[in-house]
């Protein structure tokens, strides 16, 4: 099993030891855009642009964000 490796668990020792790599030094802004707001805008256009280039392509809803 992978965890009864010793480089797992050196691996596990040099994560332990440099914690502070993982920890958030910033303040985080309440206003940004989240990681999947950005993805599903993001398709989003790329949908609509996909079904603008193929007029035969019908919307089955309305588009994403009133765009």
């Amino acid at each position: 099993m992978v965890t009864s490796k010793e480089g797992y668990i050196h691996l596990i020792e040099y994560l332990t030891e440099h914690l502070s790599l993982f920890e958030n030094t910033q303040a985080v802004d309440q206003n940004s855009e989240t990681v999947l707001t950005l993805i599903e805008n993001e398709l989003c256009e790329q949908i609509i642009s996909v079904c603008s280039q193929n007029t035969a392509l019908t919307p089955t809803r309305p588009s994403c964000h009133g765009k």
